[in-house]
C-alpha cells in the first residue's frame, strides 16, 4: 500500500483539478492493489497520469514523479522541462488528451479549430505551440487550412521528434 500512499501524497500536493475519469482511477487504487498487487497499481498510475492536466510547474513535477513511481524509478525532486524539440509518447498523449477535452467546448460555437485556438491552449497550459500542433487529436475536417498547413510543415521539417515507447 506504500505506493498508493505515495501517489496520494503527490496528487494532493500538486492540487490538480481532477477530471471525473482521473478521480475514478484514483479512487480505484486500493481495489486495484487488492486484486492485482503493486504491478496493477503501477499500470493504474499510467492511466491516472494520462488523465491529469498539468498547468503549473508543480503539477508538471507531480506528473514526472507519478511516472517515476509507476516505472519503479527514483522520484525526482525538481521539475525537468522536456526538450522543446523532443516529445515522448507519454507527453504526446497528455497534450493530445488535454487539448481534446479543452477544445470540445469550442465545437459548440464553431465548425473548425483555428490556429488562435491552438495558441490559446498552448499559452494556458504552458506547452510549446509546435508540440500542441503535433499532438492534435482532430481530423483535418475539424481544422482550418492554416492549422493544417502548420501541422504539415512541422512534419515535413522534422522540427519535433517523437520518442515512441517513452
Amino acid at each position: 500500500m506504500d505506493i498508493i500512499e505515495q501517489a496520494y501524497r503527490i496528487i494532493k500536493k500538486a492540487n490538480f483539478e481532477l477530471t471525473p475519469i482521473a478521480k475514478q482511477y484514483i479512487d480505484a487504487l486500493p481495489a486495484v492493489y487488492s486484486r492485482y498487487g503493486e504491478k496493477g497499481v503501477r499500470t493504474q498510475l499510467l492511466y491516472i497520469i494520462n488523465n491529469l492536466i498539468a498547468k503549473t510547474p508543480e503539477q508538471k513535477l507531480a506528473l514526472q514523479q507519478l511516472k517515476a513511481l509507476a516505472e519503479g524509478k527514483p522520484i525526482p525532486k525538481k521539475y525537468v522541462p522536456p526538450s522543446p524539440n523532443v516529445m515522448t509518447e507519454t507527453e504526446l498523449t497528455q497534450i493530445s488528451d488535454a487539448f481534446e477535452r479543452w477544445s470540445e467546448k469550442l465545437f459548440t460555437k464553431k465548425d473548425v479549430l483555428s490556429l488562435s485556438d491552438f495558441e490559446k491552449f498552448a499559452k494556458l497550459y504552458g506547452y510549446p505551440l509546435d508540440k500542441v500542433l503535433v499532438a492534435n487529436p482532430w481530423s483535418d475536417d475539424a481544422l482550418d487550412e492554416e492549422v493544417q498547413y502548420a501541422i504539415r510543415r512541422l512534419y515535413q521539417t522534422g522540427k519535433i521528434k517523437i520518442l515512441w515507447g517513452e
